[in-house]
């Protein structure tokens, strides 16, 4: 009798430690995640309910800057841009990843699968100011190598970045290509774990190239393409630099989107409460479509039993 009892004193003392320890492991991640994340969204919230332009003592405007949602004439277009560079973005990035990856994943050179990997994956490591210099460059109107080879075609020029039209699609451009690297690379490594038996039992069965891309690759990266596209859509819903760099949102609002605006309103037109209220606007839809992604989920990402 006295045995069990030592050892299930013994028991909850271990168990004890084991709760320390794991506190001890995750604080320094706790820390960081109230300090940035926490407080920041507490702070966002309340700064809502004010009147502050940074300089000035604050005054409580209780739900005034919500109002002006409804009364912005910008806002709706500028939601727009963010919804089409979004649903774009996310297509090209998930379609162009799998099927780069794939190709490089049917590539029997070893060399040339190095090669693509290491060029595809290369822009991810290239800052985005960098990457935004090089390409105000090559979209200069009069002066870029992009109208010099439409040019050598006999095609008019096109002002990428100074045309109502063509704004917002050169920031896409500069997305993709920046971006693309990253679901390239997680969809390889995805296929390349696929279990090889499950490809041979196809070629047993005499299946070709495409039921064994539809009927077994895709399903099994299913759970891969879930995370790719959660995190396209996080991505592309808060994107701000290139936008920033490129175009600051013009020519008028045709490439403006909805995280720029934020940073406009708050930080350029000086009206904290009104840039809170829009922070928090894009918090609450991100966090929606988050949601409505993992809910559809279930009709089409499958899992390993």
């Amino acid at each position: 009798m006295e045995t069990i009892k030592r050892s299930f004193a013994s028991g909850k003392r271990l168990k004890r430690i084991e709760g320390v320890t794991g506190w001890l492991m995750i604080t320094p991640a706790l820390v960081l995640f109230l300090a940035f994340v926490l407080y920041p969204a507490i702070s966002t919230f309340s700064l809502s309910f004010f009147d502050w332009d940074l300089l000035t003592e604050r005054e409580f405007v209780g739900f005034e800057n919500f109002g002006k949602l409804f009364a912005d004439e910008r806002l709706g277009l500028i939601i727009g841009n963010t919804l089409l560079l979004t649903v774009v973005s996310v297509i090209l990035k998930v379609a162009l990843g799998f099927l780069l990856a794939y190709f490089v994943f049917r590539l029997r050179n070893r060399f040339g699968s190095v090669f693509m990997e290491s060029a595809i994956f290369f822009p991810i490591i290239i800052p985005m100011s960098i990457i935004s210099m090089v390409f105000v460059i090559l979209f200069s109107t009069d002066t870029g190598a992009i109208n010099g080879i439409l040019y050598m075609l006999g095609l008019p020029k096109v002002p990428w970045l100074s045309s109502a039209s063509m704004s917002l699609w050169s920031v896409l451009l500069v997305d993709v290509w920046k971006g693309i690297g990253f679901f390239f690379i997680i969809y390889l490594v995805a296929i390349r774990n696929i279990p090889q038996s499950y490809l041979e039992a196809a070629d047993m069965d005499g299946a070709g190239n495409a039921t064994k891309l539809f009927r077994i690759i895709l399903p099994c990266v299913s759970a891969t393409s879930l995370f790719l596209v959660i995190n396209a859509l996080i991505t592309c819903l808060q994107l701000f630099e290139p936008v920033y760099l490129l175009t600051r949102g013009g020519p008028g609002d045709s490439s403006n989107v909805i995280s720029y605006y934020i940073w406009s309103v708050a930080f350029q037109e000086r009206d904290i409460g009104y840039g809170s209220v829009l922070a928090l606007v894009l918090f609450v839809f991100v966090m929606v479509v988050t949601i409505a992604q993992f809910a559809i989920s279930k009709f089409w990402v499958h899992y390993d039993e």
